[in-house]
């Protein structure tokens, strides 16, 4: 599901988003260890993103980033191989909320 809120924060279609790697939301910073991180999980059971939260900037298809949180989840399928669910949240009216509070 890519709703309407990702369509607008990201810039993407629900056609252009579904089903493709989450990575391609992420600055290259972040995103070219991205599949690096599920091969090692795939090879060694040992999580590093799977069922973790991560702040890190989120990438819109215009280019212009902003705090974000993302969290994968894996989901087990019998006789079938798993699903790798992701899941990105902006952060920008906390992060303002924060600063607010702080200052207040």
């Amino acid at each position: 599901r890519f709703s309407r809120a990702a369509r607008e924060k990201f810039g993407y279609d629900l056609e252009e988003a579904l089903g493709k790697n989450l990575k391609m939301l992420m600055p290259e910073e972040h995103s070219i260890r991205h599949d690096e991180y599920l091969a090692t999980y795939r090879k060694t059971g040992v999580r590093h993103i799977i069922g973790t939260m991560r702040k890190l900037n989120g990438l819109s298809k215009s280019g212009n980033t902003f705090p974000a949180s993302i969290t994968v989840r894996e989901l087990k399928r019998p006789g079938r191989d798993p699903v790798y669910i992701g899941n990105v949240m902006c952060l920008r009216e906390e992060i303002l909320l924060e600063s607010v509070m702080q200052i207040g």
